[in-house]
């Protein structure tokens, strides 16, 4: 990073080891032949000493890499945190103008409303003085309208009418549902299964109405017959 110094312990020892032993290698170089025994043993040194520096870095490298990924990602939570912050504060500013401009129209709303109450008490009480106890005006007569507006006797005897008709032939309908009796030779085959010989019509007795007439009563024996 950017006047950032980084100082690792480990690495530090590390490469001091491996600068001494290049240096004596350097110093062993002047005395011994290339490939003596000194000469080998301090070339495996550095090798080994190069290998665990290089390994030890590349370590670090990874473990900072992983740091910083981790940092990364910290910071752009944290930059997304900040964004939804400065969004909820616009909106809060937002709302806190609206807030505002009801609190004026409010205000102006109450001014206008003391004005009127006042200017209303004071021209009730001038018309008070003057006698004038009502606000109320005759500006023109009623209206008087020329036919009843309900009930309309050419749309309620045709209703009616037609209600009763439909009356009527649904308590038929119910009648013959209910009605069990034979009404014809045929109905004798159709439902008992038995031959008819012969018909004899039967010889009714007129039955008198026992009840005074045009009574409630009379009505329905008639109605029954």
């Amino acid at each position: 990073m950017d006047n950032v110094a980084y100082e690792d312990r480990e690495i530090k020892q590390l490469g001091e080891q491996l600068t001494n032993l290049v240096s004596q290698y350097g110093t062993t170089a002047d005395t011994y032949r290339a490939d003596s025994v000194p000469m080998q043993q301090q070339r495996e040194q550095i090798v080994r000493a190069r290998a665990q520096f290089l390994k030890v870095v590349e370590n670090r490298v990874r473990e900072r890499s992983s740091d910083l990924q981790i940092t990364q990602s910290v910071i752009a939570q944290k930059t997304a945190r900040i964004n939804d912050y400065k969004a909820r504060v616009r909106d809060l500013q937002e709302v806190l103008s609206k807030l505002r401009q009801l609190d004026t129209e409010i205000d102006a709303l109450h001014k206008a409303f003391f004005t009127y109450t006042q200017r209303y008490e004071e021209s009730r009480g001038e018309r008070l003085i003057s006698g004038e106890l009502s606000n109320a005006r005759v500006l023109s007569q009623p209206y008087e309208p020329s036919e009843a507006a309900f009930p309309k006797p050419m749309l309620i005897i045709p209703l009616g009418l037609l209600t009763g008709l439909l009356l009527a032939i649904a308590l038929g309908y119910v009648y013959e549902f209910f009605d069990h009796r034979f009404k014809h030779p045929a109905q004798v085959s159709d439902h008992l299964g038995l031959p008819v010989l012969m018909v004899l019509n039967a010889v009714e007795q007129p039955q008198v109405n026992p009840y005074p007439r045009w009574t409630w009563r009379w009505a329905w024996h008639w109605a029954k017959q």
